[in-house]
């Protein structure tokens, strides 16, 4: 089951870098904040979703710990 989520997140990550992909030429054109502040927040979230994702792989610990405190700090 632990595995299942992890390809969610995985999953997730991907579709979100897609979506990023085909907006950016909205963002190159746009000068609106929301626009602007999108890319970070997609951003985010793909590095978000590939850090759980990989927690699977990295396992507990200080590697783990230092990845995610760009979440938590």
């Amino acid at each position: 089951m632990n595995s299942f989520y992890a390809l969610g997140h995985l999953i997730i990550a991907i579709f979100e870098a897609i979506i990023l992909l085909f907006a950016y030429p909205f963002f190159r054109l746009s000068r609106t904040a929301a626009m602007i502040v999108l890319p970070i927040v997609l951003l985010s979230t793909i590095y978000d979703n590939l850090i759980l994702w990989g927690g699977r792989f990295i396992g507990e610990g200080e590697l783990l710990e230092t990845l995610s405190q760009l979440d938590f700090g």
